[in-house]
């Protein structure tokens, strides 16, 4: 996808409410991060997550992304807070 300009990949995830809670987002997502630093390190990874949705904030933090005030942008729908992959 494309934000600022950019070409960056969207870290996206939806579970079922029956395993909120479990972890398996956060497992699922660093997983993630870590295969596309590994695979392809030229490639910005974020997430798009609304303000309200703490779950998914803290899922993004502890997948080894940070809130990147200066890239919020406006979504379909309403703010998206962009978190952008700060490992190495």
């Amino acid at each position: 996808m494309r934000l600022n300009d950019s070409e960056v990949m969207n870290l996206f995830y939806r579970f079922d409410p029956a395993v909120w809670g479990s972890g398996l987002a956060t497992e699922a997502a660093s997983a993630v991060t870590r295969w596309a630093a590994d695979n392809i390190p030229d490639r910005i990874v974020i997430a798009r997550i609304r303000p309200q949705n703490f779950a998914s904030q803290r899922v993004a933090i502890h997948a080894g992304l940070a809130r990147a005030e200066h890239l919020d942008t406006m979504g379909e729908d309403g703010l998206d807070w962009i978190f952008v992959w700060t490992q190495d």
